[in-house]
């Protein structure tokens, strides 16, 4: 049977193990922490330059008119969200010409849907913004002590999903306006008169691709968060099995109890066995 000492010692050395569990899942924790708010601190930088960059380019799509009167080997249509390009062949060689989406919808001369193009930069601004307090909320994570509110990982978490949402938001009113009207047509009616066409030649160009790829980069400080979360969950069940030693003892000295009254019954029975015989 257990002494009480060596209880003790079992104690002792589970409440040891306990604490280098736990030691271990809180460095743990601080290291998911520190990489969800570095990495949350980069990739915000990089999705402003990439969204920055790809907003004022005139490479969201690219279209090859043709025109069965004219030669058509170096007619294009570069389209962007503010601006864009085109070059056609008229007879007497290849002209240029840039243009404006805002004047050419200004003006109800353009192929493009005010509606969508709203939506769109409307979603891009808010994600600009969330990907801003993203990286304020990085920032203060790599010099502040953990929190579970929204100034915390948690809230790296936050801002980058909806940064993400409202990213999706856009590339997908984009691709609808895309399917919907660009891929039928990027000329003016005076074009189309004419004889160009661009319907079934045209192609998304790299700034939706960039852009898309960028939102998927997004979603690693979500990941690392997550990871954190998991980590700081490990360590909150390993907290719960730091339960009081004293039940140890109370069933040592019930089971002492349970022995003695054995003992008892059966020298009790042994020696009424003896007087009879």
């Amino acid at each position: 049977m257990l002494e009480c000492r060596d209880i003790t010692k079992v104690k002792n050395y589970f409440n040891e193990y306990l604490l280098h569990i736990l030691h271990r899942h809180k460095e743990a924790t601080h290291v998911w922490n520190i990489l969800a708010s570095v990495s949350g601190l980069l990739l915000a930088q990089l999705m402003r330059i990439i969204f920055f960059s790809t907003l004022f380019t005139d490479y969201w799509s690219e279209s090859w008119p043709i025109n069965k009167k004219f030669s058509s080997a170096k007619n294009y249509v570069n389209l962007g969200l503010f601006k864009g390009s085109r070059q056609l062949n008229w007879g007497f060689g290849p002209r240029y010409k840039s243009f404006s989406v805002y004047e050419e919808l200004h003006d109800r001369v353009g192929f493009v849907s005010k509606v969508p193009w709203v939506f769109i930069l409307f979603f891009f601004a808010i994600g600009i913004l969330w990907n801003a307090m993203g990286a304020v909320v990085a920032l203060l994570n790599t010099v502040a002590r953990e929190t579970d509110t929204v100034a915390g990982p948690k809230g790296i978490y936050l801002w980058s999903v909806l940064a993400a949402v409202s990213y999706a938001s856009a590339l997908i009113t984009f691709l609808i306006q895309y399917v919907t009207t660009i891929q039928n047509n990027v000329l003016l009616s005076e074009h189309i008169n004419s004889g160009f066409s661009t319907e079934n030649r045209t192609r998304l160009s790299f700034s939706f691709y960039f852009v898309t790829t960028a939102l998927v980069l997004l979603l690693i400080p979500c990941l690392l968060v997550y990871g954190t979360s998991s980590n700081k969950r490990n360590s909150e069940g390993e907290k719960q099995l730091n339960v009081d030693h004293s039940v140890f003892i109370l069933e040592k000295e019930r089971t002492k109890k349970t022995f003695a009254s054995v003992e008892v019954l059966i020298s009790g029975r042994l020696t009424t066995n003896f007087f009879l015989i």
